[in-house]
């Protein structure tokens, strides 16, 4: 049977999760039975919304070794874009389990083509959305913004997460009419 290795931010995330995973790969944990966490390895809080060489490095090490300790041990990813991003995990791919085609992944993690998307299935209520590139905002374009959606505008970057890359204006602090 295979080992499998759980990859992700926080050790937490499978507290509940019995005797499935043999070992686990976090940013964040205890550093204690099989848990290999990156913040105790290395003394050092990262921010976890985005990657980072010592991110990168770090599951990429741990990944080649324990695989060259057992060929057999399959990992499986909190967040499967960390494969993505970290390019030299792609030959590993056969090791990893629950993992979508990348330009899929890329697709839904793309905020405007997975709205577009679902927008064009017609199956689904989304709030209403526009695309707008930031730099042809202007102060008419925000009269006009605030007129169809209301206050506050919400902005999003079209890759993000938690809360990065999301913008909340307000009509006041703009000075717009």
């Amino acid at each position: 049977m295979n080992k499998i290795v759980w990859v992700g931010s926080r050790q937490s995330d499978i507290k509940y999760s019995g005797d499935f995973f043999n070992s686990s790969l976090t940013l964040y944990g205890d550093n204690l039975c099989r848990n290999h966490a990156l913040c105790k390895i290395s003394n050092r809080r990262i921010g976890s919304n985005a990657p980072s060489d010592l991110r990168n490095n770090f599951v990429l090490e741990y990944v080649q070794k324990l695989i060259s300790d057992d060929e057999n041990t399959r990992f499986m990813f909190y967040d499967p874009v960390w494969v993505m991003e970290i390019k030299k995990l792609k030959s590993f791919k056969k090791c990893f389990l629950c993992l979508n085609d990348f330009d899929f992944l890329e697709t839904i993690r793309n905020k405007i083509s997975f709205r577009k998307i679902v927008s064009e299935q017609g199956q689904f209520n989304l709030i209403n959305f526009c695309v707008i590139d930031s730099k042809d905002l202007s102060a008419e374009i925000f009269d006009k913004l605030f007129t169809k959606f209301g206050e506050p505008l919400i902005f999003q970057k079209e890759i993000a997460s938690g809360g990065s890359g999301t913008f909340l204006v307000k009509k006041t602090i703009l000075s717009c009419s």
